[in-house]
């Protein structure tokens, strides 16, 4: 993590945050060498901080002390098997790509007119709505 951008945040939370990471990190030098090392972020701290915050919510709410917060960034930074950072865009995009992939060979196999045959066969046995009938049995405020 680049230290320089915790200094330029635009949240409020973040910043405050950000300050009690760059003043910890003045008297420890071991939480320092972490967080310079770390490929973690301080969103995905902030999103750490909320599942926390979550698991304490009593009917939706949560008041949680500052020293609290504080204490739950130094365990995100400093443990290894924490991961809430963001995933990347292009994953969903292979896996769109994989999918269409699949509908390709799917396509190959069968033949584009028994796949067509198909598509007609599940759209015609789709029952269809009468509406006429549906307001014939729904009753009127006169009826009563």
């Amino acid at each position: 993590m680049n230290l320089e951008s915790l200094r330029n945040l635009d949240k409020k939370y973040a910043q405050a945050i950000a300050n009690y990471l760059l003043g910890r990190i003045e008297t420890d030098e071991c939480l320092k060498v972490k967080l310079e090392e770390t490929t973690k972020t301080l969103k995905g701290c902030v999103d750490y901080v909320k599942s926390e915050a979550k698991k304490q919510a009593e009917d939706g709410v949560a008041m949680i002390e500052d020293n609290q917060v504080y204490e739950w960034c130094i365990h995100y930074f400093l443990e290894d098997n924490l991961d809430f950072e963001p995933k990347e865009k292009e994953n969903k995009k292979n896996d769109n790509e994989e999918k269409l992939e699949d509908t390709e060979k799917v396509d190959t196999l069968f033949g584009e007119e028994e796949v067509a045959k198909e598509k007609k066969k599940a759209k015609e046995s789709k029952p269809k709505k009468n509406i006429k009938e549906d307001f014939a049995k729904q009753l009127s405020l006169f009826d009563l």
